[in-house]
């Protein structure tokens, strides 16, 4: 066996190697983000809260994700997958920034400054009053 079989082995042996144009690949690129999300999620709580340093821009990144990644795919109609993530993620995060800022904070903030309602109790209910008539 010469050198240069033996340095080429290894690199034939590349997982990337052994799905690469084959049916496999779709799902081993998504085992591998799957993986990787739960990696994220596991990921000691300083490293995660340092997104949310600036304000929680989670809920308007939900909100706004698909909306404006339709909207690219209208704009750009060429535009792969990836290529259409790439151009909506500033756009998206743009607007769940304004969202929380001009928003989401504002609201948060007027709930806890309103004073606790208590629950009407059981009887007051409409359709319980109607259910106690003759």
């Amino acid at each position: 066996v010469s050198l240069e079989s033996r340095s080429e082995s290894p690199v034939k042996l590349c997982p990337r190697n052994l799905v690469h144009g084959t049916l496999l690949l779709p799902v081993a690129i998504t085992a591998a983000l799957g993986y990787s999300l739960i990696c994220l999620g596991f990921l000691p709580k300083g490293v995660g809260l340092a997104y949310n340093r600036l304000g929680d821009y989670s809920y308007g990144t939900y909100l706004y994700a698909f909306p404006v990644q339709q909207a690219m795919a209208h704009l750009v109609p060429g535009a792969t997958p990836i290529g259409n993530m790439l151009l909506a993620f500033p756009v998206t995060l743009l607007f769940a920034v304004l969202s929380w800022h001009l928003i989401e904070e504002r609201a948060l903030k007027r709930l806890r400054a309103s004073p606790a309602v208590a629950p009407a109790p059981a009887s007051s209910h409409p359709a319980q009053r109607h259910a106690d008539r003759p």
